[in-house]
């Protein structure tokens, strides 16, 4: 298994603003309130390494989040209904905000910072790992990948491009495709939001071909903003984030589920900005007495330096996962 370290210099507000960040995370707030009213059912086993017990671990927009004592990993107790979160897709104010207003004002940063550079991991991924390719599945409710594919010609025709979501978007369905058919697949932080993560990534193996490629990113359980903030990160939003499993926990799932790792990477550059932030917002909440020390008191090209140690530790909130069907 390899890991991959990149430099990606950009300003989070550049994708990010931070007053449009505010706004949707007020809509999204009265969303949860207005849509996932009552606790549904708890999930007491971990969605990650499948162990059957976690604990409370903090509260986050009114849903708690609990952890797995065995791998770390977090995910929200009170999960709400199939027909909950269809409702909330169908009514929410916060997507279509974010749709409409959020996304449409950072499309060009987006596409440069974001898009761009996944579609080359996936290009240089297949090219790599696989002769040739033909069809691929793609598991993101947003449009954005379908048409960024087409751009990929060599790859893949507009015709093999699939679209693994069922049509209310909040759940993914293979019922129009054969078992072992597709040749790749994308999840661009779609486990994240999964009801049920396990099942849906077994009906994503069971949709590749043997040797057929799954292209992950996810935020992470075990990344160092994360870690440090809890309930203060603002990277915390459910319901897009019910499941926030850490490196050890995603390795367990996608073994569990019949797929070897080639590469496992954490190129987040926010970390220690995150942090840093927090702190010159509210600095009483940090008890952690070595963070405290290290934002006190040294410079930004130590912090600099540490967010690359996070890259090459693993241990940055982004994730990126390149694993195979064996």
């Amino acid at each position: 298994m390899r890991s991959i370290l990149l430099t990606n210099s950009y300003d989070k507000s550049d994708i990010k603003p931070t007053i449009l960040i505010q706004e949707y995370q007020k809509l999204l707030t009265q969303d949860i309130q207005d849509f996932f009213k009552k606790p549904t059912r708890k999930n007491q086993a971990c969605n990650a390494c499948n162990a059957p017990t976690t604990e409370p671990a903090f509260s986050r927009l009114k849903l708690q989040y609990n952890e797995c004592l065995s791998c770390g990993s977090l995910q929200v107790d009170d999960r709400p209904t199939t027909e909950q979160l269809s409702a909330f897709i169908k009514y929410s104010k916060a997507i279509p905000y974010w749709n409409e207003k959020l996304a449409t004002s950072t499309a060009p940063e987006r596409f440069k910072h974001i898009i761009q550079p996944r579609l080359d991991w996936i290009a240089q991924g297949i090219s790599e790992y696989k002769n040739a390719s033909s069809k691929i599945g793609i598991i993101d409710a947003q449009p954005d990948y379908t048409e960024a594919l087409k751009a990929l010609p060599n790859l893949f025709s507009p015709q093999n491009i699939h679209s693994l979501h069922s049509p209310d978007k909040n759940s993914i369905s293979i019922s129009s495709l054969k078992g072992n058919c597709l040749d790749a697949c994308l999840a661009f932080e779609s486990f994240d939001a999964s009801l049920h993560p396990r099942d849906d990534l077994g009906k994503v193996a069971k949709a590749l071909n043997k040797g057929g490629l799954l292209f992950i990113t996810s935020i992470l359980g075990s990344g160092f903003d994360i870690r440090v903030l809890r309930e203060r990160c603002e990277s915390i939003l459910p319901p897009d984030r019910m499941n926030l499993f850490t490196v050890e926990g995603w390795k367990i799932l996608l073994q569990d589920s019949g797929f070897e790792v080639l590469e496992f990477s954490t190129p987040g550059s926010f970390d220690t900005n995150n942090v840093k932030s927090e702190i010159n917002t509210n600095k009483e909440f940090l008890q952690d007495k070595f963070v405290s020390y290290l934002f006190s008191n040294r410079e930004q090209k130590d912090l600099d330096a540490f967010q690359n140690f996070l890259q090459e530790a693993l241990l940055s909130s982004y994730g990126r996962i390149l694993a195979r069907k064996v």
